[in-house]
């Protein structure tokens, strides 16, 4: 069992990738683009465009809304059959932020917010879990935030949302190291130091 409870993850450029089944969500731009096979995003078209990035069928699309619990489900029994039982890689990168001051988040936006960026994570871990104990090399690896660690004015929601990502990491990562498995599951966060200001 290897687990990580608090670092900053940088992918190895020795690491060949090839012939591994990964899972990314928020994959149709950014970072999701980087290491997919099986994309998660609300995006068809941007999807569509990573599809043919790709090329010879290495990319498939799985249009979800992360924000809708019904349909999260309904793409992850559709993914675990694709997967057979067998996932190596997820990174859980899917993210929205807006712009706003404490009084004008209302309840909505707060709860999308918390849907897609951490409670999409924690479920699309959970289930897939087994898959990538069954790789023996299975990896999460958790997209957070410089702002999950410093404040900024009117990103409240957005930070504690990556604040909940981050905490959530540490204690999955501890977690599976008390759990002794033989397996070589890391859970895993890195920062994502975009300019402050834009969406993710």
């Amino acid at each position: 069992m290897i687990a990580t409870a608090d670092r900053t993850y940088t992918p190895r450029s020795d690491q060949s990738l090839a012939g591994l089944h990964a899972v990314v969500t928020g994959a149709a731009r950014g970072i999701g683009s980087a290491t997919t096979v099986h994309g998660l995003d609300r995006d068809g078209d941007g999807l569509g465009r990573m599809a043919q990035d790709f090329g010879g069928g290495s990319f498939a699309a799985h249009t979800v809304d992360l924000a809708d619990r019904a349909d999260v489900d309904r793409v992850l029994v559709h993914l675990l059959d694709r997967l057979d039982g067998h996932c190596d890689i997820l990174v859980n990168n899917a993210g929205v932020s807006r712009l706003r001051s404490l009084t004008d988040t209302d309840d909505g936006l707060l709860d999308w917010m918390f849907a897609v960026n951490f409670i999409a994570a924690f479920r699309v871990t959970r289930t897939l879990l087994p898959a990538l104990r069954a790789s023996g090399r299975g990896s999460v690896v958790n997209i957070a935030s410089e702002l999950a660690l410093v404040g900024q004015p009117d990103y409240g929601a957005y930070c504690a949302t990556k604040g909940a990502v981050l905490a959530w990491s540490r204690a999955l990562a501890l977690e599976l190291a008390g759990q002794h498995s033989p397996l070589n599951m890391d859970a895993q966060y890195r920062l994502d130091r975009r300019p402050r200001g834009r969406s993710t």
